[in-house]
């Protein structure tokens, strides 16, 4: 039985090959990128560093989390914005929910069992509905030192029922110091 090696020796190729293009870093992988276009540039536990191709030397980006409710289906999304902070507000972040969520409810934040903040939503659009949240220094501490926050919004359908989604804190201060690196 002869064996014939030209198949394993393609097979290895390939295999170094696909592992050499998987290791690329961030820099290989923006680069393949069109301008605008959005990609993950890391992950810090249950957050996402993703940012946008541009041409400048630092891509802007955010901190993206995506909360399920109990049968798995993505319903808000939360992101977290690097901005210049002012006296009051050192953080900042959107919030999008469905587009029939009552937004005479408001949106509704509590940090692992403290006190809740209720933001007004900001504006809709053909995705969903946006309220814009602004963070203290105190806010901004309790996000980092704590385990989980709750969003809760209300069904403009069941007015009665709202619901909560858990916001994971895990891995945010990691994730938050490296939006906000300079």
């Amino acid at each position: 039985m002869k064996l014939n090696i030209l198949p394993a020796l393609i097979l290895l190729f390939t295999t170094a090959f696909s592992t050499f293009v998987l290791a690329q870093s961030n820099e290989g992988i923006k680069n393949e990128l069109e301008l605008g276009e959005t990609y993950k540039k890391a992950e810090y536990g249950d957050w996402i560093l993703r940012c946008i191709r541009t041409n400048s030397k630092k891509d802007p980006c955010e901190l993206f989390q995506l909360l399920r409710d109990n049968s798995g289906s993505p319903v808000v999304e939360f992101t977290m914005l690097d901005f210049e902070p002012d006296s009051n507000v050192v953080a900042g972040a959107n919030i999008m929910t469905p587009l029939q969520t009552l937004l005479t409810s408001q949106l509704v934040v509590t940090v692992d069992d403290g006190i809740s903040q209720s933001y007004p939503f900001a504006f809709c659009l053909k995705l969903g509905c946006v309220a814009r949240i602004g963070l203290t220094q105190t806010d901004l501490k309790n996000y980092k030192d704590k385990k989980n926050a709750v969003i809760t919004i209300v069904p403009a359908n069941a007015p009665n029922s709202p619901q909560n989604l858990t916001l994971s804190l895990s891995g945010f201060t990691a994730g938050y110091d490296a939006l906000t690196s300079k």
